[in-house]
């Protein structure tokens, strides 16, 4: 259901359906709401998701090195991409590169908020759910491949 309203917002927006007070009121909401509640959001729900005993044990150099070359290649493809397209290299990078490789809204808050970029919230959630699949797939393929 988030998908479908994030894609019709940005239909909306793109189309000029509605005014354009409305939209700048509903972003001006927004921003109001994340910059109160965003340190609040991340660590609450970073605190309730993540398990040291389990990344531990699954943290191997194997491991590391998949990590790091799928969210540098993530990063990086993402770029190249976006300048192909007449797209912000930088934007690109993170919203379709750095929020696909984390652990979905709350991880999108943390690159977003780190980054001062929480406009691209829209464009960061559409990339979690349709990068993150892509990024389990071939890291399951990287993962069966070198860790036999």
């Amino acid at each position: 259901g988030l998908a479908w309203a994030i894609i019709i917002a940005v239909v909306v927006k793109c189309t000029g359906i509605m005014d354009e007070k409305i939209t700048n009121y509903t972003v001006n909401g927004m921003n109001f709401m994340l910059k109160g509640l965003l340190p609040a959001i991340i660590a609450g729900i970073g605190i309730n998701s993540i398990s040291i005993e389990t990344m531990i044990s699954y943290f191997t150099p194997a491991a590391l090195v998949i990590i790091v070359l799928a969210v540098l290649g993530a990063y990086i493809g993402a770029i190249i991409f976006g300048h192909l397209f007449g797209l912000w290299g930088y934007e690109a990078g993170i919203t379709a590169g750095l929020c696909c490789c984390n652990i979905g809204g709350s991880g999108d808050l943390a690159v977003l908020g780190a980054c001062d970029r929480m406009g691209l919230i829209a464009y960061a959630q559409l990339s979690s759910r349709l990068g993150g699949g892509i990024v389990l797939i071939v890291a399951s393929i990287l993962f069966g491949a070198f860790l036999k």
